[in-house]
């Protein structure tokens, strides 16, 4: 995961999700907010601002429409960082909004957890699955504090998380704190997501570190033959819109950090040359 670029969605597309949104804050019940939200949600195909909001939310993701997670399947569903069922007052909320594939949204669906803001106390706030709850079932509104789950239009997921490129191709905290909240954010994301649970997913990132590799040698090559700058213009672009956009940031990642460099070095000398011939990528 990367952090994406946050767009700003026109005013008047803002003012048709606040009207809308505004009718359901005006439920002088949470549950009550929560029925009109999920209702709402389901006839949003009426509100004109949802073409511009999958236009924009195209443009953020990670490579050519690949989901903001996963960063490999295409993105095709608008998905609630806070889930609607928990948090109704954000279901019409540009800001909450990102593209995800079905296989991530899906089982993502309501999970969700957060640092409680009187004590800083992580708490899972995940509704029961609608075949578990009774008939005396009532939702519950949850209490303040920050989402535990890593949101991208926010924050650099590369902050908390580091991606192994040289053996595993999984994620792991950055931070050794178990008791720290990076730890659990970075731990909590990566299995809620299950970002290291598909088994093809290893072998994916695996095949991107191959073609990422192959493009930046061609790349190479093609400026040692002193090929214009929109070739190479070209080329770059090809590069930054490749899936897993994560795996190339950890290439330049394990290139300037110290600590990896030597790793990066032993392991796959030809890509630290390259890397060390070619500076300017460093700053794409």
């Amino acid at each position: 995961m990367i952090q994406l670029q946050n767009l700003s969605l026109d005013k008047k597309y803002l003012d048709q999700l606040k009207k809308t949104q505004d009718e359901i804050n005006k439920e002088t019940t949470y549950e009550a907010q929560i029925g009109k939200a999920e209702d709402f949600w389901k006839s949003r195909k009426n509100n004109k601002a949802f073409a511009k909001i999958k236009e924009l939310l195209t443009k953020m993701c990670s490579g050519v429409q690949r989901c903001c997670y996963c960063e490999d399947s295409r993105a095709d569903e608008i998905e609630h960082f806070k889930p609607k069922v928990i948090f109704p007052e954000n279901c019409f909320d540009w800001d909450n909004y990102l593209y995800a594939c079905g296989i991530c949204n899906g089982p993502k669906n309501n999970k969700f957890a957060i640092f409680r803001e009187t004590d800083n106390e992580f708490q899972d706030i995940t509704p029961p699955h609608p075949s578990k709850r009774g008939s005396e079932y009532i939702p519950t509104r949850p209490p303040e504090g920050d989402p535990a789950l890593i949101n991208p239009r926010i924050s650099n997921p590369m902050d908390f998380m580091e991606l192994d490129i040289i053996n595993t191709f999984k994620f792991s905290p950055i931070s050794e704190d178990k008791t720290s909240q990076a730890y659990q954010m970075a731990i909590y994301t990566i299995e809620t997501l299950g970002l290291n649970d598909r088994a093809d997913m290893p072998k994916a990132r695996r095949n991107a570190f191959n073609d990422y590799f192959s493009r930046f040698y061609y790349y190479n090559g093609e400026k040692v033959n002193n090929a214009d700058a929109t070739q190479l213009q070209k080329l770059q672009e090809c590069i930054l819109k490749n899936r897993h956009p994560t795996v190339w940031k950890e290439m330049i990642r394990w290139y300037n950090d110290p600590n990896l460099n030597k790793g990066l070095e032993k392991h796959c000398n030809s890509l630290y040359v390259l890397f060390k011939n070619n500076p300017e990528v460093l700053n794409w």
